[in-house]
């Protein structure tokens, strides 16, 4: 969760869980809210390190939501140039992959199809990374993006 606070100017906290599942929160601060990247850089590396170390991301169980229509039933394949790991303000993993006209803004993929992705995403460090496969994406009602559902070779 991120907040200005008139202490700290901007502080995000996350949770993560130790070797013993005990679960930690931790708090970066900056003086100013012009720092927040600082801050959101800060994070991504103590999260790496913790990782590193054993730690893994709290697990959360989300708020039962409407369902929305999964897709259009439509199917969209690029090349992917990039893969790029962060952490949510929760601690929790996102991970996107651009190439093509996905390039700038990336497509998710979704904790359900990390299995698919053939990468080690618990030991990649947060940033981005090279990453030359021809993945497929399924499409929303609109014709974006909404998950990559596969990774072709």
């Amino acid at each position: 969760m991120s907040n200005e606070n008139p202490e700290s100017g901007f502080c995000l906290t996350f949770q993560m869980v130790d070797k013993n599942g005990v679960e930690t929160m931790f708090t970066c601060r900056a003086p100013q809210l012009s720092d927040w990247k600082t801050v959101i850089l800060a994070r991504d590396k103590i999260i790496a390190d913790l990782i590193g170390n054993g730690w893994s991301t709290a697990k959360r169980i989300s708020a039962p939501t409407q369902s929305k229509p999964e897709s259009s039933g439509q199917y969209t394949e690029f090349d992917a140039t990039q893969i790029v790991k962060t952490f949510d303000d929760d601690g929790r993993l996102f991970i996107k992959i651009k190439g093509g006209r996905f390039q700038k803004h990336g497509v998710p993929v979704y904790e359900e199809d990390f299995d698919s992705i053939p990468v080690d995403l618990e030991a990649m460090r947060p940033g981005t990374h090279d990453f030359r496969h021809r993945v497929r994406a399924v499409l929303k009602e609109d014709g974006n993006p909404r998950k990559i559902v596969e990774v072709l070779d």
